[in-house]
């Protein structure tokens, strides 16, 4: 998603008058609305779900204006990053202008703002040009109607060039430092003039080279993510036709074979050492990898994520998402080192298309926390469906994946039907709960990795060190990536001071519970759900 500054920026700029007017909402709403389903790190997720809470009801009072802001501040405290400011700029900007009104107390708010982090702003062209501007409206003390309505028109003209330019630096930035930039493409895909504009300057680029007989290309990095944006959005087993396609003027003046030597010899810059020791790897391998997964295939992954969700998930997304996930690519890694755009998973009995640099980016531990990013927004597209929430979808890249995927969806769902649960039980977490005068102990649902014997798993109970319960044979299915090991619930006596739960591989601990289940006294709600807070309640049981 769109860099959280920006949001930030927005709330300040749109609070800076003290008055949050309907425009200003709508402004808040929209930039939600198209950033939700790209959202994947909880402060994203946080700060989105705060602004629709106070959103809802079509009114911001003063108190919910500065909830907002205190939320904001919270979370620039764990942000800290100066690069964040011009986003954050770029965000006050938009909701300034947002109803289309700018008055004293925002310009004034604006300046201060500015004068604080002008040496962190002073490097922007833009920026600079803005802060200049209002320092001769102000140089007299007075700001008359004609100079706010030329300002509201600068900014207004501006915003949309530099949150380009902003976002657009920061990609070729990622690019020289050989990150991937699939998350950020993605990103950006909502916005058909700035993709228009990106392979715009890129043709430019190599209409230039060509023209001065040197060969140099002076912005490589706008043609890399031309490059990347052609490979995302059209790649389907062909590629130079469809950059030819993008590229017609230049293909027009030049010999296809002159061109594409340019093009490779470009790209054969951005390969790193990795990729060329692999054995027959096709130069396009850099650009694909920087897709993290082709539009073409995205239909499939998405099927992928939904039995990952289905099979590991039970249906309910688990807190720790990065986690659950890092786990099932980990217990793949065997079936993603075939060399197709395939991959076969014993436990679903299906073989899903994921295409060869998709796999690799799996496999590699450097990237791999990019595919789980777009793993995140995926698998949380499919709870909101699977939920009967709404799913409104701006990014197209998402939505073109979303919608065929819901087709079949729809299609096993007459056909075959799907069972959706939300189990009581937690990850690596047992829990105490009463059933009638009976207290159980709850064991979690553990997920345990395919380095296991299955056949040499059990769980021990022990209370003060001896050994109460030895379950031999507790309940191992295969699930993608491993195993899920379930034991049924059962009823401890008391004392209840010293009981301790083990998951256990022959004689090694795989889980130790050790004194988090001790009690002096248990205390329960009406649901037999143990409370956590038992001094707010006088009920003991």
């Amino acid at each position: 998603m769109r860099d959280l500054n920006e949001l930030i920026g927005i709330i300040k700029g749109v609070s800076f008058d003290g008055v949050i007017n309907e425009k200003e909402i709508e402004s808040l709403r929209i930039w939600v609305g198209k950033n939700r389903n790209l959202a994947y790190a909880r402060l994203q997720v946080s700060l989105i779900n705060k602004v629709d809470d106070v959103i809802a009801d079509n009114v911001i009072t003063e108190e919910e204006r500065c909830e907002l802001l205190e939320k904001c501040e919270q979370i620039q405290q764990e942000l800290i990053n100066d690069n964040g400011k011009i986003y954050e700029l770029n965000g006050i900007i938009s909701g300034i202008i947002s109803d289309g009104i700018i008055n004293d107390d925002e310009i004034y708010h604006l300046k201060r703002w500015m004068d604080n982090y002008r040496q962190i702003l002073k490097a922007n062209e833009a920026s600079f040009k803005i802060s200049s501007a209002i320092e001769d409206i102000l140089e007299d003390g007075i700001v008359t109607e004609h100079e706010k309505n030329e300002l509201l028109k600068m900014l207004s003209a501006r915003i949309r060039e530099t949150q380009f330019e902003t976002k657009l630096a920061h990609i070729k930035k990622e690019v020289r430092g050989r990150k991937n930039i699939g998350i950020e493409l993605i990103d950006i895909l909502d916005d058909k003039d700035a993709i228009r504009m990106i392979h715009r300057m890129a043709e430019n680029e190599l209409l230039h080279s060509f023209r001065s007989y040197t060969s140099y290309i002076g912005d490589p990095e706008i043609v890399f993510i031309s490059l990347c944006l052609i490979a995302m959005l059209e790649y389907d087993g062909k590629y130079y036709e469809n950059v030819r396609v993008v590229y017609k003027d230049l293909y027009k003046q030049y010999p296809v074979q002159k061109v594409e030597s340019m093009i490779r010899d470009l790209l054969n810059r951005y390969r790193t050492d990795e990729e060329k020791k692999i054995p027959k790897s096709r130069i396009i391998n850099v650009v694909l990898s920087n897709t993290i997964v082709p539009s073409y295939f995205l239909a499939s992954f998405f099927e992928f994520i939904f039995d990952i969700y289905r099979v590991n998930f039970d249906y309910t997304l688990p807190k720790d998402l990065e986690e659950e996930f890092r786990f099932v690519y980990d217990g793949l890694r065997s079936a993603l080192m075939e060399e197709n755009d395939e991959v076969s998973v014993n436990v679903t009995k299906k073989t899903y298309r994921l295409i060869q640099t998709t796999k690799r980016l799996i496999l590699n531990k450097k990237h791999i926390g990019d595919v789980i990013k777009l793993s995140i927004m995926v698998v949380k597209l499919i709870e909101k469906r699977l939920r009967g929430k709404p799913v409104r979808i701006y990014n197209p890249y998402l939505k073109a994946g979303y919608t065929q995927w819901e087709e079949q969806f729809k299609y096993d769902i007459e056909t075959k039907g799907h069972r959706i649960s939300s189990p009581f039980r937690s990850h690596w977490k047992p829990n105490w709960f009463l059933n009638d005068t009976n207290i159980y102990l709850l064991a979690p649902v553990h997920k345990i990795g395919l380095a296991y014997n299955y056949w040499d798993i059990h769980v021990e109970v022990l209370s003060h060190g001896k050994l109460i319960y030895d379950i031999k044979e507790p309940d191992i299915r295969e699930i993608i990536g491993g195993y899920k090991v379930t034991v049924a619930p059962f009823i401890i006596n008391k004392p209840f001071d010293g009981i301790s739960y083990r998951l256990m591989s022959g004689k090694q601990s795989i889980y130790d519970s050790k004194d988090t289940l001790f009690r002096k006294f248990i205390v329960f709600d009406t649901e037999g759900r143990e409370i956590n807070n038992p001094e707010l309640f006088t009920t003991i049981r």
